[in-house]
């Protein structure tokens, strides 16, 4: 009794096959998948910081420059003011003409931040004028 008996392979493949049996009861698994077809779905929106973020930096927007190695004039705030009061529209109107927020606007006109050649562009479309034209007539006349 003290002795071990040591099984060999062709009675081990034997005992596994006859313990190594799938059981698949079917009325679980139809159960199962009627109850998931019932109960409506919920989306879940996971709405933490990170995944906000992590969103808004795939979202690249890429802006072209086409006011690029061109000397802006220093007076153009004064062109806009006289190119709106020309046109009779205000601010605010401007700012909806062009779609674009009224504080990029405001900043640029009231308070000494810079605008962007991209939204200058914008704003110079929608008042028809052509910023190149403005800036070699400049160079013409003075020299």
């Amino acid at each position: 009794m003290n002795k071990k008996t040591i099984l060999s392979e062709d009675e081990l493949t034997k005992i596994e096959n006859s313990y190594n049996f799938v059981c698949n009861d079917e009325f679980m698994t139809k159960r199962l998948a009627n109850i998931e077809n019932n109960i409506p779905w919920k989306h879940v929106k996971n709405n933490t910081k990170k995944n906000r973020f992590r969103k808004q930096d795939d979202k690249i927007l890429l802006k072209h420059d086409p006011y690029k190695f061109v000397e802006i004039p220093k007076n153009m705030k004064e062109i806009i003011t006289h190119l709106c009061n020309k046109n009779d529209i205000t601010i605010q109107l401007l700012a909806v003409k062009c779609n674009l927020p009224l504080h990029i606007i405001d900043n640029y006109m009231t308070k000494y931040n810079n605008l962007d050649n991209y939204y200058l562009h914008i704003i110079l479309k929608n008042l028809n004028f052509d910023l190149l034209e403005y800036v070699e007539s400049q160079k013409k006349s003075s020299d």
